[in-house]
């Protein structure tokens, strides 16, 4: 596991001795999660927190401190009990039982926080839920209209736009459809390269022409769609 840089611990110790105190008896466990924990932090990361005691109800904070932002996320046991089991394939890409699965407890340890990050480390290596027959084809049909739409517009700049949400789509959905966790943009294309060096390959393609190139851009999403059944050009119907 990455050390933390030891600024960034001494700025996080000193954020703690700052805002613990007006917790009172509330606060009984600090995780740093996110780019911090794993990292991969740049130099305009946000500090995730994970606030863990026996708070009332869920919160979100946001606070500077001598320069930087710091992103709580303050709430009982209970709250991240029930999110450190939840498999469900979510749009959230800093979902709460990834960032406890990777999670670093810098205030507080407890038998509490061992067991929370055990049961968020099965989930996380569980993989998300299959998708459904039916979520599977809400994907290829919306990736099949996006193509068409992009095939029948005459005006260059607009289909350069197309492929563009083409692509991220594309890129969105294999996380999907390959049951791996969703991550931020910024790490997408690093994400995959270490999962589908192929797939990767034909994305780095599409990505250096700006889809301006339509058989490397098809070729891309047929790649993509192929293993689930390819374009929807037949018939369906809904319930």
């Amino acid at each position: 596991m990455e050390k933390i840089d030891p600024q960034i611990e001494h700025l996080i110790n000193s954020f703690l001795q700052h805002d613990v105190p007006h917790l009172n008896e509330d606060l009984e466990t600090v995780i740093l999660c996110g780019s911090y924990a794993t990292g991969q932090a740049t130099l305009t990361s946000d500090i995730d927190l994970c606030y863990i005691g026996e708070f009332p109800t869920f919160k979100r904070e946001n606070i500077v401190f001598q320069g930087k932002d710091f992103e709580l996320m303050v709430a009982p046991w209970s709250w991240y009990e029930e999110i450190a089991s939840e498999r469900k394939y979510a749009n959230n890409i800093g979902t709460p039982m990834v960032m406890l699965a990777q999670g670093r407890c810098v205030w507080g340890n407890s038998d509490k926080w061992v067991h929370l990050q055990k049961l968020a480390r099965e989930t996380y290596h569980a993989g998300p839920v299959k998708a459904s027959d039916e979520n599977i084809r809400r994907i290829r049909f919306h990736l099949t209209n996006l193509w068409d739409d992009y095939c029948d517009n005459e005006n260059q700049t607009e289909r350069q736009l197309l492929a563009m949400y083409l692509i991220q789509t594309c890129i969105e959905s294999i996380f999907v459809l390959r049951q791996w966790w969703a991550v931020k943009p910024k790490y997408q294309l690093a994400d995959l390269r270490s999962k589908d060096a192929n797939l990767s390959y034909k994305l780095e393609l599409c990505i250096q022409t700006f889809g301006g190139d339509q058989d490397v851009l098809r070729d891309f999403c047929t790649y993509v769609l192929n293993p689930v059944g390819g374009w929807l050009r037949e018939s369906w119907t809904a319930f």
